[in-house]
């Protein structure tokens, strides 16, 4: 397998930078014979043979670059796990801190209420030099059945009761599985034109078979 450092040597000498054609620029060439067109054949042949050789090295790389990624990935994880662990010990305590603030001031708070003082504020937030502690209300967890709302949708209570009391909520999806009911159709020729007819025999006028023409390929010989 090629090396990182060399791969770029490689290509250059597969590719020939001074190779370009410009016969597909000129709008008058044409094949006009069985001999060009056995000319054509084998650049087509060439062209597949240097597209082969250049996916091979750039294959090879990659592959020793995904290597190469996932040792740096497992140095990465390894080289931060300790750092990122002690940083979730800190941001524990931190957090257990400020709850902990929180509580004193609030018991606080009302033997202030109970003697009819006024409240002092709660410390909603302490600032740190390189961030701020902060505490805010969070809006309830809506769970149906246990599940977040996203995931519930097709919960058979939620679905019951929701088409009993407010079937407009009911979201329906209506499609034509067409491969299966293309099978009861029958084609037949009217107006010289290929038709679409149901089982009676009656037109189809929304469904019509556009004509492609030919279709003009190759198939490849086995070297």
């Amino acid at each position: 397998m090629s090396t990182l450092n060399n791969y770029e040597d490689e290509l250059n000498e597969i590719l020939d930078e001074n190779e370009e054609s410009l016969i597909h620029y000129d709008p008058t060439w044409k094949i006009d014979s069985l001999e060009l067109a056995v000319w054509a054949d084998e650049k087509i042949h060439e062209k597949e043979v240097k597209i082969a050789e250049v996916e091979k090295v750039a294959n090879s790389n990659i592959e020793a670059l995904k290597v190469k990624i996932e040792k740096l990935e497992a140095w990465k994880t390894e080289a931060t796990n300790k750092d990122k662990n002690e940083i979730t010990f800190f941001k524990e305590h931190l957090h257990l801190y400020h709850r902990k603030m929180i509580e004193k001031e609030t018991m606080e708070n009302e033997e202030l209420k109970a003697k009819g003082k006024k409240e002092k504020k709660i410390s909603k937030t302490i600032k740190l030099p390189h961030r701020d502690l902060t505490c805010k209300a969070q809006q309830p967890a809506i769970l149906i059945n246990g599940k977040e709302p996203s995931k519930a949708k097709e919960d058979s209570e939620l679905l019951a009761f929701v088409k009993e009391n407010s079937p407009e909520f009911i979201k329906t999806k209506e499609e034509v599985e067409w491969g299966e009911y293309k099978k009861k159709l029958k084609t037949t020729v009217v107006d010289g034109k290929l038709t679409y007819v149901d089982e009676t025999g009656s037109k189809l006028d929304f469904i019509t078979l556009q004509e492609l023409g030919d279709k003009y390929d190759w198939k490849q010989k086995k070297d």
